[in-house]
This record gives structure tokens, C-alpha cells and sequence, in this order.
């Protein structure tokens, strides 16, 4: 991977909690290729002549580093370079990036000669101290917020080569492990805001404490890497609460005096790094919040339970400020406190899915395209390095949602690069991760279990997508390097197994889907026992156990005999939900929710042949419609994360395409239009742009190898 380089960190801080470091080149081009490569703990960012070049690396399993190599002649002049590396040393437990010692490991090639490496030569190293460490999290599942104090010179160090740089000693640290990035770089271009939405005074009222701090300040109680409220040199979300704004809409960009503040649209929701620049006249405090939506025409920066805001304190000067985080938003307000500025070229750099997109939408159905394209979006900014259940809150790595989200890699580009690292991160996590019982595997990955959970259904959906990943690519070795685990999962949910053989009493979050089906779990989930029949037949057929597949007829055998039943109010045959342990005889309840019937159906426990009066009701009762009819109002509805999706497929299966297009209309149009994105619910109570979400794109496309071949 590398030719010289070696890991290095500055001296004593390798395990320092949110310190920012910097490295710096100062390369004499003559013309020829020149290759840069990077390995870094927790996140780089290339700057050359102060233009962004690279931002890593692709996240790996805990003890493994995935290794950037850039070909970055085109940032070069002739004579003297530049090349900045700041260097985001988070040692932060959470879902987004798993916490290990701070370390960079980079080179410079240039014409198949080794320029610079780190631990060799030609690179010198410093704390940058305008970026404040002692600021709270972000989020529980993220790490930290942005807080700067910068004046002008501050960006010297990365473009001008006579700028002073103090450097600090660096030692080497143990060697990596290190693999292939194993997907494209990215490419970088600003996206600009499209209008301004409001304008006009504010003014810092009183900082008043908060009665109720979200979850990520709980420090102590959470056991959460991070600093105490006493620790904090601010808390952000209190400075921007105690806003008072008033509009007057006699304000416009690019000029904004002192104590006035902008809230600009960019269109849609975007993913990336805030940029901007800025001209003071004098000492100015800027406090940034942004969201997905707008809430009485203002940014509730906490509309889905944390501050999504940064702070930048500037001395007199000209500035071009580019947050080292990527955040998402389709809404930004500004507020200048202090002197006058002039401020432009707002932007977002988006951060998204390298791979090209080939696939296009192609009938003439207007309503669908915008849904399409709506899809899109999802999936760009939802599938980076690897696929993410949001872009915003938690950056993490989720199973369930990966089996819709690799479905649409393929759909959209024809490739399955992503899915393959997200896969292989799996199989090299080690047994002994903190919380995660001996055959289990987390639920999101690359990550740390901060909350202390995991999720057992989530583990049965990635041997569900082993199976179609199998079929979409034919990589043998990623199935064969994962029976171990498998096997290992099967049997870690065999001590479950009652004497029926169904699973019964599973520890820790037993999920099924947003809605109150999430409260039918126990004892027996017939949604689970439904999910784990399939994946013991999914297993089976990648293994060839002939024994699984076996295992898998009778529990569900077991679970149409047990489950199906008449819904007492309306008189109707449904799958009820679960089955609870009485006085040692095992009762099923009449619970019933709309997921669980999809549920059977999607995983083949049911077919519409097998249960016709029950598919015919569900295809004419049921959908997206029954909000306004309330048909069956004991069958609890379903919501977006999983059940309507389960059901849109398997009426794509069932050849009802027509069908689909109608519902998807009448579950999308209306994201499709606030947003230009697919969410997390039905409503916008949470993330407004959600990785699975865009697996509305396969069911707009002709049939492919999307869902993989047998």
C-alpha cells in the first residue's frame, strides 16, 4: 500500500479526545504525475494551494485502515505546492466512527519516485488550535461539534509556502493493517443556494439553561467519551436558543451588517461541507444552525433531537471557511453578531456516492420522475464509502437498511463496490466487540455499541442480503469468508429455540418497524420467528445445508398454524403478531399490525395462493389510501421503515406495476416535493432523507439484477 510512509501522530496525543492536527509538504513541481496516498484515524482532509483534494478515509473495521490513492497533478503548479493535511483525532466512541488511537499515514509519488512520508521525511506536524476541542457532541451516534476562533492568517499554513509552522515532535505508532479503498475518490463541487428565505435583526438575548439537554450532554450518565457541561467553553445549541430574530426582509446577501442573520434554501436536502466566504470589518461571531425543513418559517436545529449547529469566531479579515464535517440541510441560518460582513458564495460541497449514476428514469410519467430523482438524491448522499441510514444524525452503517440500499447500487450504477465494503467490514470485525454477545453482530458497522444494544433481526437481513448479493456479483469468497459468522449467528439464536422451535424471549432491541408493531416483540415474534425462518433457508442455499432449508419449513409450518387467526372486530383472518408465555402455556395475543401480514408475505411464510382472501384484502384494503378510508382500524398501519416497502415489493413481484406506480405516488409525491428526498417515516418527525428510502428507484426501473440471480 504504501512504499515508505509509516503511522505517525504528534508525540503524546495519539489518544487525546477531538484534537485536530495538521501536516504539512512544501513540493517543487516540475511537471509528471504525482500520486498521493493517505491512511488515517478518524478523518483526514487533503487541502493543495489551499483547493480541497481529498477527504478519507473510507471507513473499515475496528484494526483495519483503508488506504486513499489520489492522482493529484491536477492540483499542482509549476514551482512550489502546497499540501495541508488536517487531521480530525476524534478517540470518540459512537456509530459513525469507531474510536482508535489518532495516526497518519501518507506519502507523496512523484514519477514512481517517494517525495514525503510520513515517518521518513518531508512532512512537518502541529496542533491546530482554532479549532476548540472542549465543544459537546454532535449526537450520541456522532462525535464532536464545530467551534472555530480564526483570524486572518489562519489558512496560511495551507497555501502559502513561506507561512510560519511551528512543528511539534511526531512519533511513529504500531503499524496498521491496512486494505484498498475498494471504491472511487470523490469529486468536489460547489453546490450553491438556490434563494433567501428571510432576513433581518438579531440580537443575543439572555443564555438560559436548558430544562431538558438532549442525550449526547449526558456524559457521565450515557458513559459517553466527550467532556462535561462544566468542561465546555461554550454550549452552542444555548447560544443559537437564545437568538431573538426579527425579520424585515431589508437585508440582502451579500451584505450583512452586524446583528443580522439569513436563512437561505438550497433547493433541496443536501449532504456535504458548509463553505463560504467571508470580509469583516471587525470581531465577528457567527452562529450557524441549519435543518431538513422549515418550521414556522424558521430552522428548528433540533427538530429530531439534537443542536445541528457549529460556531465560528472571526478577528478582522477575509476568510473562506469550509466545515471539516459534513452535515445535511436543505435550510442554513446565518447570524452575524458583532461588526459588519460581507458574505458569499454560500455553499454546499457535497459529499456523496462516487460511482456514476447510468440509470435513468424513462417513462413519461412527470409525478414519478420527481420521485425518481428524489431516489436518487437518497441514495447519493446515503451511500459514500459505505451505506448509511442518514447523512445527518448518525453517518452510520445500519444492516436492513443495507439490503434495500444494495439493491440500489446495482439498480443505479451497475456496480456493487459499496456493498462489497460494507459486507467485507463485517467479516473483519472482531469476536469481541464491547456489548455484542459472543455470535451476535452489531447492528450498524463500522461503529461502537454507545447505546449498549443491538438488534438480532438486523443480523437475519444481512443473511437475507448474502444471498442476493450473491446473485448480483458472484463474489463467492466475500460468502464463503462469512460462514463462520453465520454459522456462528445460528447458533447463538438456537438457544432462543422453545419447544415448538420458534424463538422466543430475544434479548435486547427486538425490532420490527416504526410503528406499533414495535410493540408486539414478546415473548414470540411471529415477524422475527417469520425473518429467521427465511434466513435459515437463505443460509441453507449458500451453504448447502440441505438441513437449514429443512429447519426453515417447519417453523414456518408452525407459524401458519399458530399465527393466523380472526381478528376479533372485524371478524376478518389476519397473522397476528405475537405470542406471549402464561402460566407456562404460550398465548397468542390479538395484536395485529398491517407490517406483519408483509412480512409474511415478502419472506414466503404466506403466498397469494395460500392465502388469497387475505392478499385480496390486503391489495384493495390496504395502502396508502386506507389513512382516509380506515379500513380495519384494529390491523395497526404501517409506516414507511419497513412495511409499505415490504408491501410496494411484493406487489412488484406479483406483476402489479401499475399498482406500484400508483402508491408510490401517494407514499412519495409529498417528500418528493418538500424535500427532494425519501424519509426516514411517513411524517417528518425524524430524518428527512434515509438510505433504504431510495430503493424506490428499483421499482421504477425495468427489471435487473438488482434483486440478484438465483
Amino acid at each position: 500500500m504504501f512504499k515508505k510512509a509509516r503511522p505517525v501522530f504528534l508525540k503524546g496525543k495519539e489518544l487525546s479526545v477531538n484534537l485536530t492536527a495538521g501536516f504539512r509538504n512544501i513540493f517543487d513541481y516540475n511537471g509528471g504525475k504525482v500520486v498521493f496516498r493517505a491512511a488515517a484515524q478518524s478523518i483526514y482532509r487533503l487541502m493543495i494551494n489551499g483547493a480541497l483534494a481529498a477527504h478519507g478515509p473510507a471507513r473499515c473495521a475496528h484494526g483495519y485502515y483503508r488506504v486513499d490513492e489520489i492522482d493529484i497533478t491536477p492540483f499542482l503548479k509549476e514551482g512550489k505546492n502546497v499540501l495541508a493535511i488536517e487531521v480530525a483525532g476524534y478517540n470518540c466512541a459512537s456509530f459513525y466512527i469507531p474510536k482508535q488511537p489518532s495516526f497518519l499515514q501518507a506519502e507523496i509519488e512523484a514519477e514512481g519516485n517517494v517525495v514525503a512520508a510520513t515517518g521518513e521525511y518531508g512532512f512537518s506536524a502541529r496542533v491546530l488550535p482554532y479549532r476548540i476541542r472542549k465543544v459537546q457532541r454532535l449526537t450520541i451516534q456522532r462525535t464532536f461539534a464545530e467551534f472555530y476562533k480564526l483570524d486572518e492568517s489562519y489558512e496560511a499554513w495551507k497555501c502559502d509556502p513561506e507561512a510560519a509552522f511551528d512543528d511539534e515532535p511526531v512519533c511513529v505508532t504500531e503499524e496498521k493493517k491496512l486494505i484498498g479503498r475498494g471504491i472511487p475518490n470523490y469529486v468536489f463541487e460547489k453546490f450553491p443556494i438556490k434563494n433567501v428565505v428571510c432576513c433581518g435583526s438579531v440580537k443575543m438575548g439572555d443564555i438560559k439553561p436548558q430544562k431538558n439537554y438532549g442525550r449526547h450532554f449526558d456524559i457521565e450518565g450515557l458513559k459517553l467519551d466527550g467532556f462535561k457541561m462544566s468542561e465546555l467553553e461554550t454550549v452552542i445549541d444555548d447560544e443559537v436558543l437564545a437568538l431573538e430574530c426579527t425579520a424585515n426582509n431589508d437585508v440582502s446577501l451579500p451584505y450583512l451588517k452586524k446583528d443580522t442573520y439569513a436563512i437561505v434554501d438550497f433547493g433541496l436536502i443536501k449532504s456535504g461541507f458548509i463553505s463560504f466566504k467571508i470580509k469583516c470589518s471587525g470581531q465577528v461571531k457567527l452562529l450557524l444552525s441549519f435543518d431538513e425543513l422549515l418550521t414556522d418559517n424558521d430552522v428548528n436545529f433540533m427538530r429530531i433531537g439534537f443542536g445541528a449547529a457549529s460556531r465560528i469566531d472571526l478577528m478582522p479579515g477575509e476568510y473562506e471557511y469550509t466545515s471539516i464535517e459534513p452535515y445535511t440541510m436543505r435550510y442554513l441560518k446565518i447570524a452575524v453578531l458583532g461588526e459588519d460582513a460581507e458574505l458569499c458564495d454560500i455553499s454546499i460541497i457535497p459529499l456523496e456516492c462516487s460511482e456514476p449514476i447510468v440509470a435513468e428514469y424513462e417513462g413519461s410519467d412527470l409525478t414519478l420522475k420527481k420521485i425518481f430523482d428524489a431516489g436518487v438524491e437518497t441514495f447519493k448522499q446515503n451511500a459514500v464509502d459505505i451505506f448509511m441510514d442518514c447523512p445527518s444524525r448518525e453517518r452510520a452503517g445500519w444492516l436492513c437498511d443495507s439490503f434495500f440500499t444494495g439493491r440500489v447500487e446495482k439498480a443505479l450504477t451497475g456496480r456493487s463496490d459499496i456493498e462489497r465494503n460494507f459486507i467485507r467490514n463485517y467479516f473483519l470485525a472482531p469476536k469481541n466487540l464491547k456489548n455484542i454477545p459472543e455470535g451476535m453482530l452489531p447492528m450498524c458497522y463500522p461503529s461502537d455499541a454507545v447505546t449498549n444494544e443491538y438488534i438480532p433481526n438486523w443480523v437475519m437481513w444481512l443473511i437475507l442480503e448474502l444471498r442476493e448479493y450473491l446473485g448480483r456479483t458472484g463474489d463467492r469468497q466475500t460468502i464463503d469468508d462469512m460462514r463462520q459468522k453465520v454459522y456462528a449467528f445460528i447458533k447463538h439464536m438456537d438457544g432462543y429455540l422453545n419447544d415448538i422451535g420458534l424463538i422466543e424471549k430475544l434479548d435486547s432491541w427486538v425490532f420490527i418497524e416504526w410503528s406499533k408493531a414495535a410493540e408486539f416483540v414478546q415473548d414470540v415474534s411471529f415477524p422475527t420467528n417469520m425473518l429467521y425462518a427465511r434466513t435459515l433457508r437463505d443460509a441453507g442455499f449458500l451453504y448447502g445445508d440441505e438441513s437449514l432449508i429443512a429447519r426453515a419449513d417447519a417453523m414456518e409450518k408452525t407459524i401458519r398454524e399458530l399465527a393466523y387467526r380472526q381478528e376479533p372486530q372485524s371478524g376478518k383472518m389476519f397473522f397476528a403478531d405475537h405470542a406471549v408465555r402464561r402460566e407456562g402455556k404460550l398465548v397468542v395475543l390479538d395484536d395485529f399490525s398491517e407490517a406483519n401480514q408483509y412480512y409474511a408475505f415478502f419472506l414466503g411464510t404466506a403466498s397469494p395462493d395460500m392465502y388469497k382472501e387475505l392478499w385480496d384484502r390486503l391489495i384493495n384494503d390496504f395502502g396508502p389510501q386506507r389513512q382516509e378510508t380506515g379500513a380495519y382500524p384494529m390491523v395497526w398501519p404501517a409506516n414507511s421503515f419497513i412495511g409499505n416497502y415490504l408491501r410496494l415489493d411484493m406487489l412488484r413481484k406479483n406483476g402489479m406495476q401499475m399498482r406500484v406506480e400508483d402508491e408510490i405516488k401517494g407514499y412519495f409525491e409529498n417528500m418528493a416535493d418538500m424535500t427532494g428526498t425519501l424519509w426516514e417515516h411517513d411524517s417528518t418527525k425524524a430524518s428527512c432523507c434515509h438510505g433504504f428510502a431510495s430503493h424506490i428507484c428499483c421499482w421504477l426501473l425495468p427489471d435487473g439484477d438488482w434483486m440478484g440471480k438465483e
